[in-house]
């Protein structure tokens, strides 16, 4: 059985475990992928969300292909890339992003130099690639676009380093080349065109999607070079960003999109993602995340926390903080989202580690329970019944120090004059006789649901109502000490010892039951002064000549199927108020013998000396089941006759135990 800290180490030793278990998984790619499906679906809940309209896209799409006859397995036209920008330098656009790799010569020399001519005529920013040199991954080189356009566009920029991730979810940082020093901003950071000192994401914030692909507003390229189709308003004062937007693989014109939290409406295509990465930038609006180290620190404590937690309540509240945990990380984690733009992980420590968590906790309180079970079934068998004591074993504080005061019936046994007969016989032969009576004795005590408390030399404690509650605990004790006197009966018959006569005392009343001792060592017992009267009860037998002795209160709980006899008062030590005491009659006692017993009890309580006397004189005479009460009381009628005292209301007194 565990201490309470023995449980407390081991539950904090468990909790600690996962927790850095936890952590160290927080820190894995399918972790992290699992938190960013966390943070698609709080994107989903919130839904679309109108954008800023400082910027605006013109895509290469399929439309743009058919409407100018450009071949899909061609490059898109310089020609067209010039005819553009003049019309945006016109309209009055305040910048033009390319997300567009203009590689080197085209062939068509006249073409090359209007476009390098155009891209002068506005601030105009055109896409550098960065990729590993040939050979050698840890090494990144840029690839810079034809030397031409260098002198005319306004600025170089990072479109986006090679990846095999289709999930976009971070901003594309700065770069600087390792040749020649050269420090080139992104897409996003050219486009918003920031002033020095504006706050920028940190590494581990993401980008805060508006909606799927086309929220941000965007027009065909066809379109946008038809004058007469729109208005140069449309361009006047907007930031420009350019790129391909087509929806299949097609030679050159290679499909450039990418998985967003808004996939599940189709996929973002690259000019999208960095225009999005634009409007948080001039807007401030991008989503935060704390630094992966803190992240993983407060990972690793709330799953401290949760497990100290689970493994400390029963499972189901257990199940309860759990489904508390899910609900409240979730509230909170979408009003962080929502109206603090923060992003805080946890649907893998709520959906993943909490339920094993749980689930590793019910194990344990299952074993643990059924261990306790076990122990308390083996501690209890001693006592009672073994379907007793697996009904007393549901109860987890059974085997706990400690008792309650309830109201039981306690029955005393005792072997009369065993100090003679054990002297008449062998030591081995006395234990062998006491083991078989022992056996006789127990099995009527089990038979009613009693407990057995112990045995006391040749005497037997045992209880009824205790551990498990008997409704008539009282009737059931004194059918027990019927049974017993009857099984000692067939024992004798047998004729293998000597004749055996067992008397017995029984009181109901308050008592304290449960385990008392040390947590090193502790019996089942009750204690109690109506413990002791039903001790006292006993011993009073051998005064009376009687085998069962039962209070009064017993008394007055059984039913006329006991052949009961009042057999008088008595005062015994300990006790401030005198006791009547019954006794059960056997079947052989004549009703003549009884009635005379009743007549004389009576006459001496009236004090009516002369008839008492002679009612017991005549029991004494018959040889009756009374002949030994009668003689103590002609006993008392010699003490009482002369010295009568007004405040004597007939007990007899005993001062010894």
């Amino acid at each position: 059985m565990y201490s309470s800290i023995q449980k407390w180490l081991l539950r904090s030793t468990l909790a600690v475990s996962i927790a850095l278990l936890g952590s160290l998984l927080y820190r894995t790619p399918w972790f992290q992928e699992l938190e960013y499906r966390g943070l698609d679906l709080m994107f989903f809940l919130r839904g679309e969300e109108a954008p800023p309209e400082d910027i605006i896209l013109i895509a290469i799409d399929e439309e743009s292909y058919n409407t100018l006859q450009v071949p899909m397995h061609k490059p898109w036209p310089r020609e067209l890339h010039a005819q553009l920008l003049e019309r945006l330098a016109r309209a009055g656009a305040e910048r033009v992003i390319f997300d567009v790799i203009f590689g080197g010569p085209s062939g068509d020399q006249e073409t090359d130099q209007r476009l390098a001519s155009a891209f002068g005529l506005l601030p105009t920013v055109i896409g550098v690639e960065v990729a590993p040199v040939a050979g050698e991954v840890e090494r990144e080189e840029v690839y810079l676009p034809y030397q031409s356009f260098q002198k005319t566009v306004g600025e170089l920029s990072i479109v986006k380093k090679r990846t095999d991730k289709r999930h976009i979810r971070r901003f594309t940082p700065e770069f600087t080349d390792p040749a020649s020093g050269i420090r080139y901003r992104s897409l996003a950071q050219a486009g918003a065109n920031l002033r020095a000192g504006s706050p920028l994401p940190d590494e581990n914030d993401l980008i805060w999607f508006y909606g799927p692909s086309r929220t941000i507003k965007t027009y065909s390229y066809s379109d946008a070079l038809d004058e007469e189709f729109f208005l140069d308003e449309e361009f006047t004062g907007k930031t420009i960003f350019i790129g391909l937007a087509l929806q299949t693989d097609t030679g050159p014109a290679q499909k450039d999109a990418f998985l967003t939290p808004f996939t599940s409406r189709g996929d973002t295509f690259g000019v999208e993602i960095h225009a999005t990465a634009a409007l948080n930038l001039l807007h401030s609006q991008w989503l935060q995340r704390f630094p992966f180290s803190t992240e993983a620190l407060y990972y690793g404590i709330a799953t401290m926390l949760i497990a100290l937690a689970l493994f400390a309540l029963p499972p189901g509240y257990g199940l309860l903080l759990l489904i508390a945990t899910i609900f409240g990380w979730s509230s909170f984690a979408y009003f962080s989202f929502t109206r603090e733009m923060t992003f805080v992980p946890g649907i893998t420590l709520t959906a993943i580690i909490a339920p094993v968590i749980y689930l590793i906790a019910t194990v344990l309180s299952y074993l643990l329970a059924r261990k306790r079970q076990r122990q308390t079934e083996r501690a209890f068998s001693h006592y009672l019944t073994p379907e007793m004591a697996k009904e007393v074993s549901q109860n987890p504080d059974a085997l706990n120090l400690g008792g309650e005061t309830i109201t039981a019936t306690a029955l005393f046994t005792d072997i009369a004059d065993f100090t003679n007969i054990s002297e008449s016989m062998d030591a081995e032969e006395v234990v062998r006789m006491l083991n078989e009576y022992f056996s006789e004795v127990m099995d009527a005590i089990f038979e009613t649901r009693g407990t057995l408390i112990k045995f006391i030399g040749d005497a037997v404690f045992a209880l009824w109502g205790a551990p498990v509650p008997i409704l008539d605990h009282e009737a059931q004790t004194v059918a027990t000490a019927i049974k017993i006197r009857e099984r000692v009966v067939a024992f004798n018959e047998i004729g293998k010892y000597p004749k055996l006569h067992t008397r017995f005392g029984i009181h109901s009343g308050p008592m304290v039951v449960g385990n008392l001792g040390s947590q090193r060592r502790f019996d089942y017992t009750a204690i109690g002064d109506s413990v002791n009267l039903a001790a006292r009860l006993e011993g009073l037998n051998k005064y009376f000549g009687t085998e069962i002795l039962i209070s009064e209160t017993v008394a007055n709980k059984l039913s006329d199927a006991f052949p009961l006899c009042l057999i008088g008062k008595v005062a015994v030590k300990g006790k401030s108020q005198a006791v009547s005491i019954s006794t059960v009659v056997p079947t052989e006692v004549s009703e003549d013998d009884r009635k005379l017993w009743e007549f004389a009890l009576r006459e001496f309580y009236a004090r009516n000396w002369d008839e008492c006397s002679d009612g017991f004189h005549a029991l004494t005479e018959r040889k009756s089941f009374f002949d030994t009460a009668a003689h103590l009381y002609l006993q008392q009628i010699s003490i009482r006759r002369d010295s009568e005292t007004s405040d004597w209301d007939g007990e007899i007194t005993f001062d010894s135990k």
